[in-house]
């Protein structure tokens, strides 16, 4: 029997306890005593009556659920005959999301980013290479969404210095990163020189060679390949993506962080 791509299935224990906390802290979960508990889950599980180790084991094995720190509800959401609309605290300002029967998406980085996971899932499942290249699209498409989401939160309040990408004015994601991501930020830089805005690059140029714009009329890959592509799926995908959330101090969907703790691929 050949070989096959699978993911580990659990972490260690001090890697679980640091995803507990980060949930705590930056999870969207909403919960101001939960935000407060970071430092101290083992006290917060006490006072609710929770076993703090069963938490621990959970939050150990991928692809639990971590009830009470983790917002199991997902980006996309159903409307059936109402008009869903987005109030802007801010401003008042009122955006129509969708009218009558349809489906709407939270965010749609956010949306970008669970498809990406269902495509590893796939990937495992099927043992399937172009599983992987729907992630890597899907993933790549989130970081650029998310830039996106942020440069629209920024033209709304900031009319006379609005940021722009359009037929006549193309910028590039590389330059959204260096120059945009300060002017939103207040003057904080990612560093693009770090292991995941490198391993982010790797997996972009794959999107734009091979998945978007191919040059080849046939294309393989073996598993081995598959899995240390994979791999680069945590900290260029999910750890980026948590870098920027911090950086804007914005809560972060629970997927995004626990994919950035999530067990390596292996090949077995």
């Amino acid at each position: 029997m050949g070989k096959a791509i699978r993911r580990g299935k659990r972490i260690n224990e001090k890697r679980a306890k640091a995803l507990l906390a980060m949930l705590a802290r930056c999870g969207n979960i909403f919960d101001a005593e939960i935000s407060t508990a970071a430092d101290d889950i083992r006290g917060y599980c006490l006072r609710r009556g929770i076993d703090y180790q069963h938490m621990i084991e959970r939050a150990r094995t991928y692809g639990e659920q971590i009830p009470h720190l983790e917002n199991l509800v997902g980006s996309v959401w159903t409307s059936e005959g109402a008009k869903i609309s987005r109030v802007y605290q801010d401003t008042g300002e009122e955006e129509i999301l969708v009218e009558g029967d349809g489906q709407y998406s939270e965010a749609y980085y956010w949306t970008a980013f669970e498809q990406a996971v269902g495509h590893l899932n796939q990937m495992i499942e099927k043992q399937a290479m172009f599983e992987l290249h729907s992630a890597i699209e899907r993933g790549v498409a989130s970081v650029e969404a998310y830039i996106s989401h942020r440069a629209h939160h920024w033209n709304r309040l900031n009319k006379d210095k609005s940021l722009h990408d359009n037929e006549s004015e193309k910028v590039r994601l590389e330059d959204k990163l260096r120059n945009w991501v300060p002017i939103m930020s207040g003057g904080r830089r990612i560093d693009l020189g770090s292991r995941s805005w490198q391993n982010f690059a790797q997996l972009k140029s794959i999107r734009d060679k091979s998945v978007i714009h191919p040059n080849r009329s046939s294309f393989g890959m073996s598993i081995v390949e598959m899995a240390s592509i994979a791999n680069l799926f945590k900290s260029g995908i999910a750890e980026s993506l948590v870098e920027l959330h911090l950086l804007f101090q914005e809560r972060i969907p629970a997927i995004i962080i626990k994919e950035s703790f999530a067990p390596d691929f292996l090949v077995d």
